[in-house]
């Protein structure tokens, strides 16, 4: 097991503990590499549109995340989220840096 692995997330037990069907896979795998985020994404959605859900979704969870391991307020927590999510995309560089790359066609299903 390499130190990467280590550090990896495991999969959710609802997912891990149930059958897996043809709509059971992985979306997303996001590092943070100390400056910025790392990832690698599939299009997986009928709709491209879900994916906004699925960003609204992580956000609440992130906020439930620092507040039941760092005690943080959940509502300041999400409030600061949409905030920087707001000022995030007005930024004209983050738009040209981005390094998102994409899976192999052969991987997507």
């Amino acid at each position: 097991m390499s130190d990467l692995d280590t550090r990896a997330l495991p999969i959710p037990p609802v997912i891990a503990s149930a059958p897996v069907n043809d709509a059971t896979h992985e979306i997303a795998r996001v590092w943070w590499d100390g400056q910025r985020p790392r990832m690698m994404i599939r299009a997986s959605f009928n709709d491209y549109r879900t994916a906004g859900v699925l960003l609204a979704e992580m956000a609440h969870h992130f906020a439930n995340a620092y507040a039941d391991q760092l005690g943080l307020d959940r509502d300041e927590v999400l409030a600061g989220v949409k905030k920087q999510w707001d000022e995030t995309h007005q930024d004209q560089d983050m738009k040209v840096a981005l390094s998102t790359e994409a899976v192999p066609a052969e991987a997507k299903e």
